[in-house]
């Protein structure tokens, strides 16, 4: 039997809950907690001063509390009697900051026993959640870092965190590390590793801050050298720790020390060659930045008077501005230039040096300046001179009698037209046709004579201080011929020309005539006495190169033979007969003209080709 109320029972209960309602109004309007007291219809009957300070506002709209699906499901089921919770929810609050939370709904009840409404708490987890996510981000960051990373405790410096790139600078598998020292990877077997450890510690303990060079040892037992930053932290659980940074520079020192190396080796070479040779530095723009004393000597000029100055103030003009401009091309290309200069001194007097033009390039692999490595060649140049101008009396002692010859019979000629003019002067009537038929014939052997002692001239002086410059090819032939060719006629030995002749050449003609010479005299030598001799001039023009051909009937040269003509004073003629320095000087002009001079190998017949620049 169920015990029915009374009045006064009732009246009690209904003003106890009445009671209670307003003693829990009092505690959420008072409550430290963030609080907010709702009716069915999401009013809020009152808010606790947490709440307020968290949200900034009294009154939260219904709006505002059901932006959030998950909290407003929440709060739905609080006012169905169903209390719950949500561990973590964004929330926009009245001044538009988003803001964490973790919330909780119960359902109150009201004098009736039925639910009167919610009583919604929240806890504002706002820091604890950035700071979470920075740990996981910084730990991302970590991770994915290409630098080893570390955090070892500083008592025993056991190792607390290792990321996968120190894991693989040091040869170790996941986990492998952990709570062991990761002074194991260190190498400590020499003295001043053990020390280096040693100042890491003391720098870290007194500064907090230490960086360097350090050698680990991999799992495997390679050694990597490594370039370390240790910083001393204090972590909340672990105490003091030490968070280790390393990067793998094994490669970079290496090639560090080969650099080294190779510039000390540069040096030692720079300090070789400036005890025994000419050093001259420029730049770029041709400005002299560096010279050594032998080369000052050599000048006579002082060094603060060179350097400065561009080799403007060397210039001998002895050559031409094209010999300079394919000079710079070449070394600004990045390319060694080597040749023959002729300088002038300060007193005025001209030296010639071999210089080798050496370009040097900066970081970025640009040409930067130039070294120029100079040894001074005058008394090889002198004997050299001395030795051209006896080849060349040689060759015209060969070619004596055909000189003789060429100019006697025109002599001749020119004897007999005198005496014939006399007579026709004596005649009655006088034949005045006929004299002038013989004066025509006295000026053609004239010219010709002139012709032949212009080309001796030509051959016989001096190029020493010629300038190579444009020539014509046909003025270099006809004057050659025009010495000798009556010395071929005589034995029967036909000399023809093929080939362009209006071109002209980069050279200097009496050196190129003396070439001609040598190879005709030493054609007329090998196949005078043959059944049926010839000889043939081919010329021809491949874009700026000219090739001059010089063949004989001859069957060729042995290999044996071949491979040692072109060396000085060797000669197959008689004694007595020829120099040897003939091909030799030949070689030797072709090269200081910068073009070739070589025996085809593969012609059937005895065939020597020279090749020249031709003129723009």
């Amino acid at each position: 039997m169920t015990a029915v109320p009374r009045r006064g029972d009732t009246d009690m209960m209904e003003q106890g809950q009445h009671i209670a309602e307003q003693a829990f109004r009092a505690f959420v309007d008072h409550s430290p907690l963030s609080i907010a007291m709702l009716d069915l219809e999401l009013k809020v009957l009152n808010t606790s001063p947490g709440w307020r300070r968290q949200q900034q506002s009294e009154s939260p709209t219904e709006a505002a509390l059901s932006q959030d699906k998950a909290l407003a499901s929440l709060i739905e089921k609080a006012l169905n009697g169903e209390p719950g919770h949500i561990p973590k929810c964004s929330w926009l609050n009245i001044k538009g900051g988003t803001h964490w939370y973790r919330w909780s709904a119960h359902p109150w009840f009201g004098e009736s026993g039925k639910v009167g409404g919610a009583l919604v708490v929240n806890e504002d987890i706002t820091t604890q959640t950035e700071s979470g996510e920075l740990t996981r981000l910084l730990v991302n960051l970590a991770e994915s870092a290409a630098e080893g990373v570390a955090i070892v405790r500083a008592h025993d410096h056991s190792t607390l965190y290792i990321n996968r790139s120190m894991e693989r600078l040091l040869g170790y598998e996941a986990g492998e590390l952990l709570d062991k020292p990761l002074s194991i990877a260190l190498d400590t077997s020499e003295p001043a590793q053990r020390q280096q450890f040693e100042n890491l510690k003391r720098a870290l303990t007194e500064r907090g801050f230490w960086h360097g060079e350090v050698v680990n040892r991999t799992k495997a037992g390679k050694k990597v050298w490594t370039y370390t930053v240790a910083t001393a932290q204090t972590h909340a659980t672990y105490g003091p720790v030490w968070v280790v940074h390393k990067i793998d520079y094994s490669e970079l020192r290496n090639a560090n020390i080969t650099a080294l190396r190779e510039r000390q080796r540069f040096d030692s070479l720079i300090e070789g060659i400036d005890r025994s040779a000419n050093l001259v530095f420029t730049d770029t723009n041709g400005i002299i930045t560096y010279v050594n004393k032998h080369f000052c000597e050599l000048t006579g000029f002082d060094r603060e008077e060179l350097i400065g100055q561009t080799h403007r103030l060397l210039n001998s003009g002895a050559h031409t501005r094209d010999f300079f401009k394919s000079l710079w091309e070449t070394i600004l290309s990045g390319e060694v230039w080597t040749g023959e200069i002729c300088n002038r001194k300060r007193d005025g007097s001209l030296f010639w040096m071999e210089s080798t033009m050496i370009p040097l390039f900066d970081q970025d692999g640009k040409v930067e300046q130039f070294m120029a490595v100079r040894f001074d060649t005058s008394a090889q140049k002198a004997i050299q001179q001395k030795l051209t101008a006896s080849a060349k009396m040689a060759a015209l002692g060969e070619m004596a009698g055909g000189i003789a010859h060429e100019i006697n019979n025109p002599l001749t000629v020119i004897a007999g037209s005198a005496i014939a003019i006399e007579d026709l002067l004596n005649s009655d009537p006088v034949n005045k046709p006929a004299i002038q038929a013989m004066t025509v014939k006295i000026m053609k052997y004239v010219d010709r004579i002139g012709r032949i002692v212009r080309g001796m001239k030509t051959f016989a002086r001096s190029s020493d201080h010629d300038q190579i410059q444009a020539h014509s090819i046909r003025s270099i032939i006809d004057d050659t011929l025009d010495m000798c060719v009556d010395k071929f006629k005589a034995r029967g030995i036909p000399i023809t020309t093929s080939g362009p002749l209006d071109v002209n050449l980069l050279c200097r003609p009496t050196e190129i005539a003396q070439v001609l010479v040598n190879l005709l005299n030493n054609s007329y030598d090998s196949i005078v006495e043959s059944e049926k001799p010839w000889i043939r001039i081919d010329l021809t023009r491949q874009d700026d190169r000219f090739e001059i051909r010089v063949t004989d009937s001859g069957p060729g040269i042995p290999a044996n033979v071949a491979q040692n003509i072109f060396q000085p004073f060797f000669t197959t003629k008689v004694a007595g007969k020829g120099t040897g320095l003939g091909l030799s000087i030949s070689k030797g002009i072709a090269e200081q003209h910068n073009g070739t001079f070589y025996l085809d190998t593969n012609s059937p017949n005895t065939s020597f080709v020279l090749t020249l620049p031709v003129a723009p």
